[in-house]
Protein backbone atom coordinates (compact mmCIF):
# COMPACT_ATOMS: atom_id res chain seq x y z
CA UNK A 1 0.00 0.00 0.00
CA UNK A 2 2.74 2.26 1.05
CA UNK A 3 4.66 1.71 -2.27
CA UNK A 4 0.96 2.29 -4.71
CA UNK A 5 0.59 5.67 -2.68
CA UNK A 6 4.50 6.80 -3.19
CA UNK A 7 4.00 6.24 -7.02
CA UNK A 8 0.62 8.20 -6.88
CA UNK A 9 2.16 10.88 -5.65
CA UNK A 10 5.73 10.06 -8.25
CA UNK A 11 3.41 10.56 -10.87
CA UNK A 12 1.33 13.55 -9.56
CA UNK A 13 4.45 15.60 -8.90
CA UNK A 14 5.94 14.59 -12.57
CA UNK A 15 2.59 15.75 -14.09
CA UNK A 16 2.41 18.91 -12.15
CA UNK A 17 6.04 19.01 -13.36
CA UNK A 18 5.46 18.63 -16.58
CA UNK A 19 2.38 21.09 -16.82
CA UNK A 20 4.49 24.03 -15.61
CA UNK A 21 7.66 23.12 -17.84
CA UNK A 22 4.84 23.11 -20.93
CA UNK A 23 3.47 26.42 -19.71
CA UNK A 24 7.03 27.94 -19.29
CA UNK A 25 9.09 26.63 -22.28
CA UNK A 26 10.11 29.29 -24.86
CA UNK A 27 9.35 27.78 -28.59
CA UNK A 28 12.55 30.11 -30.16
CA UNK A 29 15.41 29.30 -32.16
CA UNK A 30 18.80 30.93 -30.53
CA UNK A 31 21.37 31.69 -33.26
CA UNK A 32 24.81 32.63 -31.71
CA UNK A 33 26.05 36.10 -33.27
CA UNK A 34 29.81 36.94 -33.15
CA UNK A 35 32.66 39.02 -34.37
CA UNK A 36 36.19 39.57 -33.51
CA UNK A 37 37.90 43.44 -32.26
CA UNK A 38 41.01 44.02 -34.50
CA UNK A 39 42.59 46.94 -36.17
CA UNK A 40 40.20 47.23 -39.12
CA UNK A 41 36.45 47.93 -39.19
CA UNK A 42 34.07 46.06 -37.11
CA UNK A 43 32.48 43.38 -38.75
CA UNK A 44 28.85 43.58 -38.91
CA UNK A 45 27.26 41.13 -36.39
CA UNK A 46 26.01 38.03 -38.53
CA UNK A 47 24.36 34.29 -37.63
CA UNK A 48 27.38 32.05 -37.63
CA UNK A 49 26.51 28.48 -36.92
CA UNK A 50 24.40 27.76 -40.14
CA UNK A 51 26.19 25.42 -43.06
CA UNK A 52 23.94 27.01 -45.31
CA UNK A 53 24.29 28.64 -48.73
CA UNK A 54 25.54 31.90 -46.80
CA UNK A 55 28.15 31.64 -44.30
CA UNK A 56 27.07 35.07 -43.09
CA UNK A 57 23.43 35.74 -42.66
CA UNK A 58 22.76 39.08 -41.20
CA UNK A 59 19.84 40.05 -39.80
CA UNK A 60 17.67 42.75 -41.21
CA UNK A 61 15.13 45.09 -39.90
CA UNK A 62 14.94 46.91 -43.28
CA UNK A 63 13.75 43.64 -45.47
CA UNK A 64 11.22 41.03 -45.44
CA UNK A 65 12.40 38.25 -46.96
CA UNK A 66 15.77 36.17 -47.15
CA UNK A 67 18.25 38.40 -49.60
CA UNK A 68 21.40 36.58 -51.09
CA UNK A 69 24.18 38.26 -52.81
CA UNK A 70 25.02 37.93 -56.47
CA UNK A 71 27.54 35.34 -56.21
CA UNK A 72 25.01 32.60 -55.10
CA UNK A 73 23.98 30.53 -57.72
CA UNK A 74 20.24 30.05 -58.18
CA UNK A 75 17.48 29.13 -60.24
CA UNK A 76 13.93 29.70 -61.41
CA UNK A 77 13.25 33.69 -60.86
CA UNK A 78 9.83 35.13 -60.70
CA UNK A 79 10.93 38.58 -61.58
CA UNK A 80 12.57 41.69 -61.01
CA UNK A 81 11.70 44.69 -59.10
CA UNK A 82 13.57 48.11 -58.51
CA UNK A 83 13.76 48.98 -54.93
CA UNK A 84 15.34 51.34 -51.96
CA UNK A 85 16.55 49.61 -48.55
CA UNK A 86 17.39 53.15 -46.86
CA UNK A 87 19.68 51.15 -43.82
CA UNK A 88 21.84 49.66 -47.01
CA UNK A 89 21.94 51.63 -50.08
CA UNK A 90 19.84 55.23 -50.50
CA UNK A 91 19.34 54.76 -54.16
CA UNK A 92 17.26 51.70 -56.13
CA UNK A 93 18.46 48.63 -55.71
CA UNK A 94 17.71 46.00 -58.51
CA UNK A 95 16.43 42.44 -56.99
CA UNK A 96 15.06 39.51 -58.19
CA UNK A 97 12.38 37.69 -56.56
CA UNK A 98 12.05 33.83 -56.57
CA UNK A 99 10.28 31.07 -54.44
CA UNK A 100 12.43 28.20 -53.63
CA UNK A 101 14.01 25.74 -50.72
CA UNK A 102 17.80 27.05 -51.51
CA UNK A 103 18.76 27.38 -48.48
CA UNK A 104 18.74 24.52 -45.09
CA UNK A 105 18.20 27.31 -43.09
CA UNK A 106 15.09 26.71 -41.99
CA UNK A 107 14.78 22.60 -42.34
CA UNK A 108 14.44 22.78 -46.59
CA UNK A 109 10.96 24.90 -46.36
CA UNK A 110 9.95 26.66 -49.56
CA UNK A 111 10.64 30.82 -48.95
CA UNK A 112 10.37 33.62 -50.80
CA UNK A 113 13.60 35.15 -51.05
CA UNK A 114 15.65 38.02 -53.11
CA UNK A 115 18.43 37.87 -54.94
CA UNK A 116 20.75 41.36 -55.68
CA UNK A 117 20.91 41.93 -59.74
CA UNK A 118 24.70 43.70 -58.64
CA UNK A 119 28.06 43.20 -57.01
CA UNK A 120 27.38 46.66 -55.03
CA UNK A 121 26.28 44.60 -51.94
CA UNK A 122 28.55 41.37 -50.92
CA UNK A 123 26.18 40.57 -47.87
CA UNK A 124 23.02 38.08 -47.34
CA UNK A 125 20.37 39.19 -45.35
CA UNK A 126 17.86 37.69 -42.87
CA UNK A 127 14.88 39.23 -43.34
CA UNK A 128 12.51 40.87 -40.17
CA UNK A 129 10.33 43.20 -41.81
CA UNK A 130 6.95 42.73 -40.79
CA UNK A 131 5.83 45.01 -43.80
CA UNK A 132 5.92 44.34 -47.81
CA UNK A 133 7.84 47.97 -47.70
CA UNK A 134 9.65 48.67 -51.39
CA UNK A 135 8.85 44.78 -51.78
CA UNK A 136 5.27 45.85 -53.97
CA UNK A 137 4.77 42.68 -55.75
CA UNK A 138 4.65 40.59 -52.23
CA UNK A 139 1.97 39.65 -49.87
CA UNK A 140 1.94 40.08 -46.62
CA UNK A 141 1.57 36.09 -46.31
CA UNK A 142 4.98 35.72 -48.55
CA UNK A 143 7.04 37.62 -46.27
CA UNK A 144 9.79 35.46 -44.40
CA UNK A 145 8.15 35.39 -40.94
CA UNK A 146 4.54 35.02 -42.34
CA UNK A 147 6.08 31.78 -44.38
CA UNK A 148 7.60 30.81 -40.89
CA UNK A 149 4.41 30.66 -39.11
CA UNK A 150 2.57 29.54 -41.55
CA UNK A 151 5.13 26.12 -41.29
CA UNK A 152 5.72 25.67 -37.64
CA UNK A 153 2.48 25.64 -35.52
CA UNK A 154 4.42 27.33 -32.09
CA UNK A 155 6.48 29.76 -34.30
CA UNK A 156 5.22 33.34 -33.33
CA UNK A 157 6.41 36.43 -35.64
CA UNK A 158 8.78 37.53 -32.54
CA UNK A 159 12.20 37.80 -32.27
CA UNK A 160 15.26 39.44 -29.86
CA UNK A 161 18.73 40.81 -29.87
CA UNK A 162 20.43 40.17 -26.60
CA UNK A 163 23.05 42.61 -25.79
CA UNK A 164 26.66 42.32 -26.25
CA UNK A 165 29.18 40.58 -24.13
CA UNK A 166 32.84 41.40 -24.75
CA UNK A 167 35.40 39.14 -23.81
CA UNK A 168 39.12 38.79 -24.98
CA UNK A 169 38.71 41.08 -28.05
CA UNK A 170 35.27 39.10 -29.22
CA UNK A 171 32.33 40.56 -29.35
CA UNK A 172 29.60 37.99 -28.65
CA UNK A 173 25.27 37.90 -28.56
CA UNK A 174 22.41 35.83 -29.36
CA UNK A 175 19.56 36.57 -32.08
CA UNK A 176 16.11 34.81 -31.32
CA UNK A 177 13.37 33.97 -33.35
CA UNK A 178 10.07 32.39 -32.74
CA UNK A 179 8.75 33.61 -29.67
CA UNK A 180 9.40 36.00 -26.99
CA UNK A 181 12.42 35.58 -24.41
CA UNK A 182 12.10 34.63 -21.23
CA UNK A 183 13.21 38.30 -20.08
CA UNK A 184 10.29 39.58 -21.22
CA UNK A 185 7.85 36.84 -19.60
CA UNK A 186 9.46 35.58 -16.41
CA UNK A 187 12.19 38.15 -15.29
CA UNK A 188 9.79 41.07 -15.30
CA UNK A 189 10.34 41.15 -11.53
CA UNK A 190 13.98 40.89 -11.87
CA UNK A 191 14.32 43.59 -14.34
CA UNK A 192 13.08 46.67 -16.54
CA UNK A 193 11.45 46.41 -19.38
CA UNK A 194 10.53 49.91 -21.74
CA UNK A 195 8.55 49.45 -24.61
CA UNK A 196 6.92 51.48 -27.74
CA UNK A 197 4.33 50.98 -30.02
CA UNK A 198 5.65 50.44 -33.49
CA UNK A 199 2.76 52.45 -35.61
CA UNK A 200 1.22 50.84 -38.46
CA UNK A 201 1.56 53.39 -40.95
CA UNK A 202 5.26 53.05 -40.31
CA UNK A 203 7.21 51.32 -42.69
CA UNK A 204 9.87 49.88 -41.02
CA UNK A 205 10.74 48.81 -37.58
CA UNK A 206 10.82 52.34 -35.03
CA UNK A 207 9.62 54.07 -32.03
CA UNK A 208 8.19 57.76 -31.67
CA UNK A 209 9.90 59.78 -29.03
CA UNK A 210 9.07 63.62 -28.30
CA UNK A 211 12.81 64.68 -27.42
CA UNK A 212 16.39 63.94 -27.17
CA UNK A 213 18.82 65.00 -24.62
CA UNK A 214 22.91 65.44 -24.43
CA UNK A 215 24.88 67.42 -22.64
CA UNK A 216 22.60 68.25 -20.15
CA UNK A 217 19.98 69.95 -22.99
CA UNK A 218 16.95 68.56 -24.51
CA UNK A 219 15.85 69.58 -27.89
CA UNK A 220 11.91 68.20 -29.16
CA UNK A 221 12.44 65.61 -31.79
CA UNK A 222 9.84 67.43 -34.01
CA UNK A 223 9.69 68.63 -38.16
CA UNK A 224 9.48 71.44 -39.54
CA UNK A 225 5.90 70.26 -39.60
CA UNK A 226 5.27 70.14 -35.97
CA UNK A 227 4.81 66.21 -35.99
CA UNK A 228 7.06 64.24 -34.61
CA UNK A 229 10.26 61.74 -36.43
CA UNK A 230 10.25 58.94 -36.67
CA UNK A 231 13.22 56.68 -34.99
CA UNK A 232 13.84 53.30 -37.06
CA UNK A 233 15.52 50.78 -36.02
CA UNK A 234 18.58 48.93 -38.36
CA UNK A 235 20.72 45.74 -37.99
CA UNK A 236 22.56 45.90 -41.43
CA UNK A 237 25.17 48.27 -39.95
CA UNK A 238 26.16 50.47 -38.00
CA UNK A 239 25.13 53.68 -39.26
CA UNK A 240 23.76 56.74 -37.33
CA UNK A 241 21.20 58.44 -40.13
CA UNK A 242 20.00 62.22 -38.84
CA UNK A 243 18.03 63.93 -41.20
CA UNK A 244 19.33 67.01 -43.09
CA UNK A 245 16.29 68.67 -41.53
CA UNK A 246 17.98 68.31 -37.89
CA UNK A 247 21.28 69.50 -38.33
CA UNK A 248 20.75 73.11 -36.56
CA UNK A 249 18.60 71.65 -33.70
CA UNK A 250 21.42 69.21 -33.30
CA UNK A 251 24.53 71.85 -34.04
CA UNK A 252 22.26 73.68 -30.74
CA UNK A 253 22.22 70.67 -28.60
CA UNK A 254 26.11 70.52 -29.18
CA UNK A 255 27.05 74.10 -29.20
CA UNK A 256 28.06 73.22 -32.49
CA UNK A 257 30.99 71.17 -31.63
CA UNK A 258 30.35 69.22 -34.43
CA UNK A 259 31.35 69.33 -37.84
CA UNK A 260 31.41 67.11 -41.66
CA UNK A 261 32.23 67.74 -44.86
CA UNK A 262 29.47 68.12 -47.11
CA UNK A 263 31.17 68.14 -50.58
CA UNK A 264 30.27 65.98 -53.40
CA UNK A 265 33.63 64.75 -54.19
CA UNK A 266 34.65 63.83 -50.08
CA UNK A 267 34.05 59.73 -49.88
CA UNK A 268 33.28 60.26 -45.76
CA UNK A 269 30.70 62.19 -44.91
CA UNK A 270 30.76 61.23 -40.75
CA UNK A 271 30.09 63.78 -38.59
CA UNK A 272 33.08 65.16 -36.81
CA UNK A 273 33.08 66.10 -33.02
CA UNK A 274 35.08 67.81 -30.68
CA UNK A 275 34.81 67.18 -26.72
CA UNK A 276 32.19 65.11 -27.26
CA UNK A 277 33.46 61.41 -26.51
CA UNK A 278 34.20 60.59 -22.81
CA UNK A 279 37.52 58.61 -21.85
CA UNK A 280 35.87 55.13 -22.87
CA UNK A 281 35.13 56.77 -26.50
CA UNK A 282 31.58 57.08 -26.38
CA UNK A 283 28.63 59.66 -26.13
CA UNK A 284 25.39 59.17 -24.14
CA UNK A 285 22.10 60.38 -25.43
CA UNK A 286 18.54 60.02 -24.06
CA UNK A 287 15.59 59.66 -26.28
CA UNK A 288 12.49 60.77 -24.11
CA UNK A 289 8.49 59.90 -24.56
CA UNK A 290 5.57 59.78 -22.28
CA UNK A 291 6.37 56.17 -21.21
CA UNK A 292 10.12 56.22 -20.55
CA UNK A 293 13.68 57.76 -20.82
CA UNK A 294 16.13 55.27 -22.40
CA UNK A 295 19.58 56.35 -22.65
CA UNK A 296 21.65 55.06 -26.04
CA UNK A 297 25.56 55.13 -27.25
CA UNK A 298 27.14 57.13 -30.02
CA UNK A 299 30.17 55.61 -30.12
CA UNK A 300 33.45 57.14 -31.33
CA UNK A 301 34.34 55.35 -34.64
CA UNK A 302 37.36 53.44 -33.44
CA UNK A 303 35.94 52.45 -30.20
CA UNK A 304 35.69 48.62 -31.08
CA UNK A 305 39.35 48.68 -32.67
CA UNK A 306 43.10 48.11 -31.78
CA UNK A 307 43.94 51.35 -33.17
CA UNK A 308 44.78 53.73 -30.71
CA UNK A 309 44.37 57.64 -31.00
CA UNK A 310 42.91 57.60 -34.21
CA UNK A 311 40.07 60.20 -35.60
CA UNK A 312 39.09 60.43 -31.81
CA UNK A 313 36.63 62.36 -32.85
CA UNK A 314 34.64 60.91 -35.87
CA UNK A 315 31.43 59.49 -35.24
CA UNK A 316 29.01 57.02 -36.84
CA UNK A 317 26.67 59.82 -37.48
CA UNK A 318 25.85 60.79 -41.21
CA UNK A 319 23.37 63.36 -42.59
CA UNK A 320 21.04 62.17 -45.06
CA UNK A 321 18.07 63.60 -47.06
CA UNK A 322 15.69 61.40 -45.08
CA UNK A 323 12.36 63.01 -42.97
CA UNK A 324 13.49 60.24 -40.47
CA UNK A 325 16.15 58.68 -38.09
CA UNK A 326 18.04 55.72 -38.26
CA UNK A 327 19.43 53.96 -35.27
CA UNK A 328 21.39 50.99 -35.71
CA UNK A 329 21.37 48.38 -32.63
CA UNK A 330 25.07 48.85 -31.67
CA UNK A 331 23.45 51.80 -30.11
CA UNK A 332 21.39 49.54 -27.93
CA UNK A 333 24.05 47.27 -27.39
CA UNK A 334 23.22 47.24 -23.63
CA UNK A 335 19.72 46.21 -23.82
CA UNK A 336 17.89 42.99 -25.14
CA UNK A 337 15.96 44.40 -27.73
CA UNK A 338 12.80 42.76 -28.65
CA UNK A 339 10.22 43.14 -31.77
CA UNK A 340 6.96 41.76 -31.75
CA UNK A 341 5.22 41.88 -34.82
CA UNK A 342 2.07 39.63 -33.40
CA UNK A 343 1.55 43.02 -31.61
CA UNK A 344 3.17 45.71 -32.86
CA UNK A 345 5.48 46.54 -29.94
CA UNK A 346 9.06 46.79 -29.61
CA UNK A 347 10.59 46.18 -25.98
CA UNK A 348 13.85 47.10 -24.25
CA UNK A 349 14.98 45.15 -21.38
CA UNK A 350 18.13 45.48 -19.01
CA UNK A 351 18.90 45.25 -15.06
CA UNK A 352 20.82 48.95 -15.56
CA UNK A 353 17.85 51.13 -14.19
CA UNK A 354 20.28 54.37 -14.95
CA UNK A 355 19.98 53.35 -18.65
CA UNK A 356 16.07 52.90 -18.95
CA UNK A 357 13.97 54.61 -16.40
CA UNK A 358 10.30 53.79 -17.09
CA UNK A 359 6.74 55.41 -15.82
CA UNK A 360 5.61 52.40 -12.82
CA UNK A 361 1.76 50.87 -13.22
CA UNK A 362 1.22 52.64 -10.46
CA UNK A 363 2.65 55.65 -11.14
CA UNK A 364 0.31 55.51 -14.32
CA UNK A 365 -2.53 54.09 -12.44
CA UNK A 366 -2.34 56.71 -9.92
CA UNK A 367 -1.91 59.30 -12.84
CA UNK A 368 -4.85 57.74 -14.31
CA UNK A 369 -6.65 58.71 -11.07
CA UNK A 370 -5.68 61.84 -10.97
CA UNK A 371 -7.02 62.67 -14.41
CA UNK A 372 -10.29 61.15 -13.72
CA UNK A 373 -10.67 62.48 -10.30
CA UNK A 374 -9.94 66.14 -11.87
CA UNK A 375 -12.39 65.72 -14.50
CA UNK A 376 -15.12 64.35 -11.85
CA UNK A 377 -14.48 67.68 -9.76
CA UNK A 378 -14.35 70.18 -12.90
CA UNK A 379 -17.28 68.05 -14.13
CA UNK A 380 -19.23 68.99 -10.45
CA UNK A 381 -18.57 72.34 -10.72
CA UNK A 382 -20.15 72.85 -13.89
CA UNK A 383 -22.69 70.91 -12.45
CA UNK A 384 -23.30 73.30 -9.42
CA UNK A 385 -22.11 76.30 -11.28
CA UNK A 386 -25.26 75.39 -13.66
CA UNK A 387 -27.23 74.66 -10.56
CA UNK A 388 -26.75 78.14 -9.10
CA UNK A 389 -27.66 79.75 -12.47
CA UNK A 390 -30.52 77.92 -12.86
CA UNK A 391 -31.72 78.66 -8.72
CA UNK A 392 -30.75 82.23 -10.15
CA UNK A 393 -32.81 82.32 -13.41
CA UNK A 394 -35.63 81.30 -11.02
CA UNK A 395 -35.21 83.48 -8.46
CA UNK A 396 -35.04 86.20 -10.80
CA UNK A 397 -38.00 85.18 -12.40
CA UNK A 398 -40.06 85.03 -9.59
CA UNK A 399 -39.15 88.55 -7.99
CA UNK A 400 -40.04 90.17 -11.80
CA UNK A 401 -43.62 88.67 -11.42
CA UNK A 402 -44.16 89.54 -7.80
CA UNK A 403 -42.88 92.87 -9.14
CA UNK A 404 -45.86 93.12 -11.86
CA UNK A 405 -48.48 91.81 -9.39
CA UNK A 406 -46.99 94.51 -7.07
CA UNK A 407 -47.92 97.04 -9.73
CA UNK A 408 -51.07 95.13 -10.44
CA UNK A 409 -52.67 95.86 -7.39
CA UNK A 410 -51.04 99.35 -6.47
CA UNK A 411 -53.37 100.42 -9.57
CA UNK A 412 -56.24 97.96 -8.61
CA UNK A 413 -56.05 99.95 -5.21
CA UNK A 414 -55.94 103.50 -6.90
Amino acid sequence: MKNLYFKKHIYLFLICLILKFSFTIQFYYQYKMEVPINSEELDILYINDIADICNKWIPSLFIPILLVNPEIKTGGWLEYLEIIIPSIYKYELSILIAYSNITTIFNSYKVFFGKFRFKIIKYCYFGLLNKIGSFKILKENQLLLSNLKGYQENFQRIFSFDKWNIYNNIINTNFYLGDSHENFKLNKNNGIIGSCKNNKNNTFWGCLFNQISFNNSIIDLKTENNTLYNIYFSSENYNIIFPKSFEKKFNQLTNNQCKYNNSDYVENKNLFCENFFNENNYALIKLINDDMNITLEIDNINRFSTIIDENKTETRIIYEDFNYFIFPLIMFKKFHVQFDAENDIISFYTNDASILQVKKEKEIEKEKENNGFIFLLIFIIIIILGIGYGIFWFIRKIKRKRNKLDKIDSTLII
